[in-house]
């Protein structure tokens, strides 16, 4: 039989050792990033991770606590610097925005906690979140509630509610941008050219 590809034995040396350095605070998906070992494939060779810790002595309670998080966020801003985005640091740490999400709220109130500088507010126009969230309600056939924006918008649900004041008063100028933009009658590629103009103003999300 060929050798394994990710023989136990030297899965289970690399974790000790990485949790030896790191004093314990690894989490599963940092280790399968670091490792360059698929996480299904650590589970399936060690069992379950908290377990392994425990077995080495090792912290088996909450992994990400604000504290280790906030900790985490300054190690990044050490290497990558202070502009550091969201999806910079989920690449880096292997965890899933909703860590962030159940620990702060946002990203942005992440970062204030953590001590860092807030970033510069981009001047957006509204007219270019109204053609983003005309896109969604075209591209899904109904309304576009707060959620789907959340979930599908091209920019940040919060820089839109920074914008408008709220989702309410977003919900409250959208009629009157759909009458001007479709007054003259314009044909369906002049409606995609001018909501394409519009979106084009728009920050990626996590800026």
């Amino acid at each position: 039989m060929p050798p394994q590809k990710h023989p136990p034995e030297l899965i289970r040396q690399k974790a000790a050792q990485l949790l030896h350095d790191r004093k314990g605070d690894l989490s599963l998906h940092e280790f399968s990033r670091l490792s360059h070992v698929p996480v299904s494939v650590v589970q399936l060779r060690l069992g379950p991770w908290l377990k392994f810790k425990k077995q080495f002595g090792y912290h088996t309670g909450p992994a990400h606590t604000p504290e280790r998080l906030i900790a985490k966020l300054h190690q990044l801003v050490d290497k990558r610097g202070p502009d550091i985005r969201l999806v910079d640091f989920t690449a880096e740490t292997g965890l899933n925005e909703k860590v962030i999400t159940r620990a702060f709220g946002t990203w942005r109130d992440f970062r204030t906690q953590a001590g860092l500088p807030p970033k510069p507010e981009p001047r957006i126009p509204p007219e270019a979140f109204l053609a983003d969230i005309f896109q969604i309600r075209i591209n899904a056939n109904h309304t576009c509630s707060r959620a789907d924006y959340q979930s599908k918008g091209a920019a940040d649900l919060e820089t839109l509610e920074r914008c408008f004041g709220s989702w309410h008063a977003a919900m409250k100028a959208y009629p009157a941008f759909v009458e001007n933009l479709l007054k003259d009658d314009p044909t369906s590629t002049q409606i995609r050219k001018r909501i394409a103009h519009h979106q084009s103003k728009l920050p990626p999300r996590d800026l």
